[in-house]
């Protein structure tokens, strides 16, 4: 039998390719459509024969250079029906192939269809493409095949991570640990088989794993109706402020506590919403000691801002730090034992007056107590205070005297003598000239910046 000089497969391509219909390869095609079977003894015998092994296999690179992938329709798996089907190859005439890849010529846009072996007569480049489309195709139909044999697989697993969102309270350490570590075996099975790494057992370990999941969720859901009414039970809302705040540690300390808000994170949790919910629980507990909590203050450090219910004291005002009174005083609305007793002297000590009203209601108080000290001006905006005595002059910042002194108001044991040592060493001293000076300046300033 003569050996074959070029193949089935290559002759079709030649034929099919546009150099070939080039008017000085006229011959050479003519040769081929006659001749089925080129073999070296064919061209022994032909006139042109060794024309023909010279130009013959530098027309086949040149041809095969011509073939690209189309673009328009990519690689199909003609999946296990591929028999019945009947697809051919255009090149090799093999039937039925189970890969379908089109190629098409860029000169001519001829295009046809071959197999996965045939592809490989277009260069390492096409090769290259056609072996990861394969891939690619080959991971598709495993897509399909799971998601027929397994309705919403893929959804399933993509949506693993946020389905715990989709319930209105935080879930516990030990649910959420269940679902991921259920869902990492799900995805590992699940892209192992993709990969062409699966086992036979895929099908079956998925569908126990998926019968864990209904079985998971069921739990997860009685856990839900069991909590969601609780008083501290954790919001998926505030879990999403949480994280967008960077304190995803915080929302792993109320998932260890069973997804409730306890003493010790309640401190750590900044949310407006929240903050002003648990004011409301402070103050059933604060009416026995004459305060209320009444709003948050809008600048600086986040404080409760309080109010007292003595009507002789309605005037009067004071902040605290949110984080410190949850901290010292949490035990009251989380039904737990306080480390130290909560007294309305205390916070008012350690608490800052709150707003110009506030401090001017102290200084009238001081004003009214040190009988030896005259308060001649007082500006709230510019922070003084001038007291006069004997016609001397002290300056005072405002907000020191009225901080200093306010336990006045809650008719503290302070004497006159502590407020006139105050204001003798702390105090800037003028004499009446200077403070007439002083005024006058302070006046030439504000009709300036009128």
């Amino acid at each position: 039998m003569s050996k074959i000089f070029i193949s089935k497969k290559q002759r079709n391509l030649l034929l099919n390719s546009s150099i070939i219909s080039k008017k000085e390869f006229l011959g050479i095609k003519l040769f081929l459509e006659k001749n089925e079977k080129i073999t070296f003894d064919l061209l022994k015998d032909s006139p042109n024969g060794q024309v023909l092994q010279a130009v013959l296999p530098n027309l086949l690179q040149v041809a095969q250079s011509e073939w690209v992938e189309d673009q328009e329709s990519p690689v199909i798996d003609l999946g296990d029906n591929y028999k019945i089907i009947g697809q051919s190859c255009s090149l090799c005439g093999k039937r039925p192939i189970r890969w379908k890849c089109p190629i098409k010529n860029q000169y001519n846009g001829v295009t046809l269809i071959v197999g996965s072996e045939c592809a490989k007569e277009f260069g390492e480049l096409m090769q290259l493409r056609f072996k990861h489309y394969l891939k690619e195709a080959e991971r598709a139909s495993k897509i399909k095949s799971l998601n027929e044999r397994f309705p919403n697989i893929s959804k399933i697993i993509e949506n693993w991570d946020k389905k715990l969102d989709d319930y209105p309270i935080v879930i516990s350490e030990e649910l959420d640990a269940k679902w991921k570590k259920l869902g990492q075996q799900l995805t590992d099975i699940y892209h192992n088989f993709l990969n062409g790494k699966g086992k036979k057992s895929t099908y079956a370990n998925i569908s126990r794993l998926l019968e864990k999941r209904d079985r998971l969720l069921i739990e997860i859901e009685d856990f839900v109706k069991t909590n969601q009414s609780r008083p501290f039970s954790a919001s998926q809302q505030l879990s999403k402020w949480l994280i967008a705040n960077q304190k995803k540690s915080v929302l792993e300390m109320i998932k260890k506590d069973n997804g409730l808000i306890t003493w010790k994170t309640a401190h750590r949790i900044t949310e407006r919403s929240f903050m002003s919910d648990l004011a409301q629980k402070f103050n059933v507990h604060l009416k026995s000691i004459g305060l209320r909590i009444e709003g948050l203050s809008s600048t600086g450090e986040i404080d409760y801002i309080f109010s007292l219910f003595d009507y002789k004291l309605k005037d009067l005002k004071f902040t605290y730090n949110y984080s410190e009174f949850v901290l010292n005083y949490g035990g009251l609305v989380f039904e737990e034992e306080l480390d130290i007793p909560i007294r309305l002297y205390d916070l008012f000590t350690n608490g800052k007056l709150y707003g110009r009203i506030s401090h001017e209601t102290v200084l009238g108080k001081i004003s009214e107590f040190t009988t030896a000290y005259r308060l001649v001006f007082k500006s709230f905006s510019d922070n003084e205070v001038i007291f006069e005595s004997n016609g001397e002059y002290f300056l005072i910042p405002f907000r020191e005297i009225t901080e200093k002194f306010k336990l006045l108001m809650l008719n503290q044991d302070i004497s006159k003598h502590e407020i006139s040592q105050y204001l003798d060493t702390s105090s800037k001293k003028m004499t009446k000239r200077m403070y007439n000076l002083h005024l006058e300046a302070k006046e030439v300033a504000r009709k300036e910046t009128r």
